[in-house]
């Protein structure tokens, strides 16, 4: 549902020259949603991370959907990630991995630095806890964000970053 819902607001975006993605206040956990909106900028089957689960016993490989997206979003295209002290999770996974794709330009703060995707169990009606049971490793840095976050190449303030990323759009496109 998610995905479907994204690739339709990116199609609605098909003709922007620059794209800004507010995850300041983002929420959720979702390797495969962050995947899937990467798709729309990056080359199919693009490997965005190894994921490493039980004790590094098995792997699996992200890669980027096939045939979703535009070329002009995959080539050269100015896409802007905002950042916040927050952000968590899918929204670290999918900032570091274009960052570091060279595909996104980071603008904000550094991200909490929560690498590892946990699983919740619950001991009873009032407790549960997240059980910490894979880790995703960047195909080209070999790493990830856990402890670090996500460094933004823009280091602002989380309220400043929409007007940082906005300047340097409109300075990328001549505006």
């Amino acid at each position: 549902m998610a995905e479907k819902k994204g690739t339709k607001i990116f199609h609605q975006l098909a003709e922007v020259n620059a794209m800004i993605i507010d995850l300041r206040d983002a929420e959720g956990d979702s390797l495969s949603l962050a995947s899937h909106l990467m798709s729309f900028f990056v080359a199919q089957k693009t490997v965005l991370a190894n994921v490493i689960y039980e004790k590094q016993e098995l792997r699996e490989t992200l890669v980027a959907s096939q045939n979703l997206g535009f070329e002009r979003f995959k080539d050269n295209f100015p896409l802007y990630i905002l950042t916040s002290s927050f952000v968590s999770g899918s929204g670290e996974f999918l900032s570091y991995t274009l960052k570091h794709l060279n595909k996104a330009v980071i603008v904000g703060e550094n991200t909490m630095g929560v690498a590892y995707i946990s699983k919740s169990k619950e001991i009873n009606e009032f407790i549960n806890i997240n059980l910490p049971i894979a880790i995703p490793i960047h195909p080209l840095t070999h790493s990830n964000w856990e402890q670090e976050g996500v460094i933004p190449d823009y280091p602002v303030e989380a309220k400043l970053s929409f007007d940082v990323a906005y300047n340097l759009a409109k300075n990328h496109l001549g505006i």
